[in-house]
């Protein structure tokens, strides 16, 4: 819940509704009555994205926000094209930002942008280490590098036109309904097939958020934002503060898929292996929730980890 005294928001405006937060985003802005939109221009054509900001609100003089949510996530498609990926991840990403702001203001109304980064920007720290986030910054994939970029060039943009921007850095993300490429899914996968022999870096530690919990807070920065200088960057961590190894998902998922049947259980987690992760992963990756703490009076984590992992079983 958004605490009392905030700037309260005429309009949340979001993109990438379809992707792995966007699609709880709305479902939790219709829960908490907040009134929102939902932006389908792509990336690539920010250039037309006033021409629908314009058929979606004619209510000029309102405050708006925009959760930029839309971006080429996925690590080995932007390993292998690097140049789509600062294409889409940076300079569009940029582009429509600015778009949105230059819109919001020529009606007469005051822009906040939460712009959503990742955790992977960081250096790798010392097992145990919180990161703050002024901790030192060593992005190790072409994805994470994308991401600072575009951070640089936002911030950037916020001096020169005038507006709150919030850099949101998440941390792990898992939930029901993901991509087979991501962590959560791929172990159900396993698991269902009693594959679990050499599974890539099961003793990596993460900071892992089931997504509905993120897009709350998410939600949270944006109201926030809009009470912020106008020039103003900051950069908060959305995590937890604790740390979870893929080995501990691994065990939620085979909990959750063997049910009651402790013996089945038992069965396959004795035929788990480890293998080496990929050569950009860290040991540890865990994020210092204080400042986001401070900000806002949601829990970080709401919904657990076996809640998050059964609720995927039983959806998938």
């Amino acid at each position: 819940m958004v605490p009392s005294g905030w700037t309260s928001t005429k309009v949340i405006y979001f993109n990438g509704s379809t992707g792995g937060l966007g699609r709880h985003l709305g479902p939790l802005l219709e829960r908490r009555g907040v009134p929102h939109r939902v932006l389908n221009t792509r990336i690539g054509d920010a250039d037309t994205l006033a021409s629908e900001l314009d058929a979606l609100s004619k209510d000029p003089g309102s405050t708006a926000a925009l959760i930029h949510l839309a971006a080429m996530v996925s690590v080995p498609r932007c390993e292998e094209n690097p140049d789509l990926a600062r294409a889409v991840n940076v300079d569009g990403a940029v582009r429509y930002v600015e778009n949105f702001v230059r819109w919001t203001i020529d009606r007469g109304s005051r822009p906040a942008v939460v712009y959503v980064s990742s955790g992977h920007v960081y250096a790798p720290p010392a097992p145990g280490h919180l990161i703050p986030e002024d901790g030192p910054v060593e992005p190790r994939s072409v994805y994470a590098q994308t991401k600072l970029e575009a951070e640089t060039e936002l911030a950037g943009l916020s001096t020169t036109h005038g507006f709150p921007l919030t850099v949101s850095r998440v941390f792990g993300l898992i939930a029901p309904g993901q991509p087979p490429h991501y962590l959560l899914p791929a172990l159900i996968e396993r698991v269902r097939k009693n594959d679990v022999a050499r599974v890539p870096g099961l003793s990596n530690v993460r900071d892992y958020l089931d997504a509905r919990d993120v897009v709350g807070l998410l939600h949270d920065l944006a109201e926030w934002s809009l009470s912020r200088a106008f020039n103003e960057t900051t950069t908060v961590n959305v995590c937890s503060g604790m740390g979870v190894s893929i080995r501990d998902v691994l065990d939620a998922v085979i909990d959750a898929v063997s049910g009651v049947d402790t013996s089945e259980a038992e069965a396959i987690r004795r035929s788990v292996s480890e293998a080496p992760g990929r050569p950009t992963d860290v040991a540890w990756l865990v994020g210092s929730p204080a400042k986001l703490q401070e900000i806002t009076s949601s829990p970080t984590r709401s919904i657990s980890l076996e809640k998050t992992v059964r609720d995927a079983v039983t959806t998938s």
